[in-house]
């Protein structure tokens, strides 16, 4: 999962099925709101209910906000 800027990306992989799936968009100010949309969607094509998956990845700030204004 990646929504750190104007852009997010979601991936599911399963080892067990070898399914490989990707969303990505480019929404500015609204990336946070559309990754859950895209998640549900990943989860809803590969069959898988979110209770089924062994890890969660992320990545870690700081994004395009440093904090530094």
């Amino acid at each position: 999962l990646d929504c750190s800027g104007e852009t997010y990306s979601v991936g599911l992989f399963s080892a067990k099925s070898g399914v490989s799936l990707e969303a990505s968009g480019h929404q500015p100010r609204r990336a946070l709101r559309q990754i859950s949309g895209a998640i549900a969607e990943l989860l809803s094509r590969a069959g898988v209910k979110a209770a089924g998956l062994s890890a969660v990845g992320v990545t870690h700030g700081p994004g395009s906000f440093t904090g530094v204004r």
